[in-house]
């Protein structure tokens, strides 16, 4: 590590020694039941100020995903100190793109009558993924069985981390040819339709439920929810609690794809991406200026802040 970053790291661990997250009991419960450490806060704000530390032009991220989603996660990404993002999507959604999102580079993909992308889309991906660190599928994505095809052939040849979310999770198999990281982040829904069962199943058994599809796809899995479940195949389960009523809207989890994405991006391991992902995300959650009304876009000039260190006295919600 380098001198500068471990004196910055010295120096917020000595801040954060009079600050305990573990006063709250029902937290400390679920600490005790999935077997965590209760430094666990601490190792994630300590994490984040590594990651920040690090120069912002050594992560580069890429989104495979049409129009307005993609724009809420280049953002969210650009936000988590991505230096660089480019957005793969159906050409006819470029001029959107352009006029919304000025600051990441926009690569046209095929598309068919509807718009939605063709498996002869992945040459063009791979390219534009030559120059990233890590890759989101999902989010606007479209089901189609051209869009299954698609995901099927990227994950077969991309060597960078993905991340897998929304319309990415349909009718996806187990990929046993994949070496490189991969993190899931369905909600109860997605889940439930990657397990064979139902929705109501993964609410009543939510640890046991992640567990599960961690050992299916032998992946990271962030199930979302109230308490965020992070799992990977042979390690205990991360819980972050601190997200907000705020969360619970359209395109928030997109937010969060975007987060996770670009600290994969900074070499961060991914299970410990994804629930420093989760954790920032529901922090910058609660920074939001009114619950009421809020949308997904409202969350990345709080994540900004979250990032900054803002919201990080409060313990995780009971």
């Amino acid at each position: 590590m380098p001198q500068a970053h471990g004196s910055r790291l010295r120096r917020l661990k000595r801040r954060l020694g009079l600050r305990s997250h573990v006063a709250n009991l029902r937290y400390f419960r679920n600490c005790l039941e999935f077997g965590f450490f209760h430094a666990f806060a601490l190792k994630l704000r300590l994490t984040l100020e590594f990651l920040l530390g690090l120069p912002t032009a050594s992560a580069a991220t890429t989104a495979l995903a049409p129009a307005l989603l993609s724009t809420l996660l280049a953002l969210a990404s650009f936000r988590a100190d991505a230096g660089y993002v480019a957005v793969a999507a159906p050409e006819s959604t470029l001029p959107v793109l352009e006029a919304r999102l000025l600051e990441a580079v926009k690569r046209p993909l095929p598309e068919d009558s509807a718009g939605r992308l063709l498996p002869r889309a992945a040459d063009a991906v791979l390219q534009a993924a030559e120059r990233a660190d890590a890759v989101a599928l999902g989010p606007g994505l479209g089901r189609s069985e051209g869009t299954r095809d698609l995901v099927r052939v990227l994950l077969d040849r991309l060597r960078l981390p993905v991340v897998l979310d929304a319309d990415a999770l349909w009718e996806l198999e187990p990929f046993e040819s994949r070496s490189a990281p991969t993190v899931l982040t369905p909600h109860a829904g997605e889940l439930a339709a990657l397990l064979g069962t139902e929705a109501r199943e993964i609410d009543a058994h939510r640890l046991e439920a992640a567990r599960a599809a961690a050992r299916r796809f032998g992946s990271v899995v962030l199930l979302k929810g109230a308490d965020t479940l992070v799992a990977a195949p042979r390690q205990g389960v991360l819980v972050a609690s601190y997200g907000a009523p705020s969360l619970a809207t359209a395109g928030t989890g997109d937010v969060l794809t975007g987060v996770v994405t670009a600290f994969l991006a900074k070499g961060l391991e991914p299970r410990l991406a994804a629930a420093t992902a989760a954790v920032a995300h529901g922090v910058a959650s609660r920074l939001v200026p009114s619950q009421r009304g809020a949308v997904a876009s409202d969350l990345l000039p709080a994540l900004q802040r979250a990032l900054a260190g803002d919201g990080w006295q409060w313990p995780p919600l009971a």
